[in-house]
């Protein structure tokens, strides 16, 4: 095995964390346009787990930096939450995070692919939201991720989806933002949770469609940006016009095209 190429890299996370507000805690009773995607993962995070015994069991999310899925599963499914990521500037953001939110656990700085010892094989639950498409060897990953579950313990990746119009979209309009990631289709990621031997219980496209056009400009400037930022806008209201169809008219179904994410829940044999 080659060595593991890291598009992002923890310089650039760094930068990002430093110059982010935190975000806005999920809140499953806010029904608004806005917090439809939310609303959609709650739903299916519900579904997904509805077979299994979630209070008081061990999550860890891999790849923490800034993320308030952690008190999400603390609050809505009673889990005991811990994160490991290795910007420490991430790492400090999750910690407020679990101060605001009222959430007690350990933020653990490190780097996946040499942890603390003292995480292996610790946890019942291990999410990723938004890591493994940065790396070039998902099997890898997806085996790096296995090593924090304990036997039968469940992993859940989930990935934006750069397959369909939302990957042309990001590589059009924001190419150094598109050229930090790897195009992961669902045979990849089911090929690497065969590889390591887990029951992958379900793997799909996910999400109602949406093309909000992020314009991060860390990895690289953006020329012609007032006119990129117009086009964001329009693509924002297409996206609302799509949720709000999506919510109020007719379920629009997924796929590789139109779907923005990509979901996998696999469990330790």
């Amino acid at each position: 095995m080659g060595q593991i190429v890291d598009k992002a890299g923890e310089q650039y996370w760094s930068a990002v964390w430093n110059t982010t507000n935190l975000p806005d805690s999920i809140n499953t009773s806010d029904n608004s346009l806005g917090n439809r995607i939310n609303i959609r993962y709650h739903e299916l995070f519900i579904k997904l787990l509805k077979s299994e015994e979630t209070s008081g069991k061990k999550m860890l999310e891999v790849g923490c930096g800034n993320s308030v899925w952690l008190p999400y599963f603390s609050k809505e499914f009673g889990m005991l939450t811990d994160g490991l990521d290795y910007s420490e500037a991430g790492c400090e953001q999750s910690r407020k995070i679990f101060k605001r939110d009222g959430v007690n656990g350990n933020i653990h700085l490190g780097d996946m692919f040499n942890p603390p010892a003292e995480l292996v094989g610790k946890y019942d639950f291990v999410i990723s939201m938004g890591v493994i498409e940065h790396f070039s060897d998902t099997s890898e990953v997806i085996r790096v991720l296995k090593r924090f579950l304990k036997p039968g313990g469940i992993l859940i990746t989930s990935l934006p989806n750069h397959n369909g119009l939302l990957g042309l979209i990001v590589k059009v309009f924001n190419r150094p933002l598109f050229n930090i990631h790897y195009l992961i289709d669902v045979k990849h990621i089911k090929d690497g949770y065969n590889d390591n031997g887990m029951q992958l219980n379900f793997l799909d496209y996910v999400l109602c469609p949406s093309f909000f056009l992020n314009l991060d400009q860390h990895n690289g400037k953006l020329n012609f940006f007032f006119i990129r930022k117009i086009i964001a806008k329009l693509l924002a209201v297409f996206s609302l016009i799509l949720i709000f169809a999506d919510k109020n008219l007719f379920r629009i179904p997924s796929s590789r095209t139109i779907s923005p994410a990509i979901m996998a829940v696999g469990k330790v044999q």
